[in-house]
């Protein structure tokens, strides 16, 4: 179905290559088309998406400061949230946030998805 009701147009466009006049190349019609009203473009070219900006795509991550009670890390006696890409990103801001904190002795750093731990990092380590 297109956006518009019907049928997918399935049409193909013949255009030419700004680059070489003589090469030409098919491009879908619901290509060039948006996608339905109020729709973003579609990118020109790979370039153009590659510089898109990635804010649709940030996590909220917790982090916090916790010490080990028995075995077991205790509750974070120091917490934040942080928003990141992917957790190497949430790592990076992890540490950087634990820079800015006061960190007793002993305590471990803790990065967590929705309630879920993703790293710890021991002591000493960040």
């Amino acid at each position: 179905m297109s956006a518009f009701g019907g049928k997918a147009d399935i049409r193909l466009i013949e255009a030419t290559s700004a680059f070489d006049p003589k090469r030409t190349y098919s491009v879908p019609f619901d290509h060039l088309v948006s996608a339905g009203a109020g729709s973003p473009r579609p990118p020109r070219c790979r370039h153009d998406m590659l510089i898109q900006p990635q804010e649709a795509n940030l996590v909220t991550y917790n982090v916090g400061l916790c010490r080990m009670v028995n075995g077991n890390l205790d509750a974070p006696y120091e917490g934040a949230s942080i928003e990141a890409v992917n957790i190497p990103d949430a790592l990076l801001k992890a540490k950087k946030w634990a820079a800015s904190v006061e960190v007793a002795d002993n305590s471990w750093l803790q990065i967590l998805l929705g309630g879920r731990c993703v790293r710890s990092l021991k002591p000493g380590s960040f």
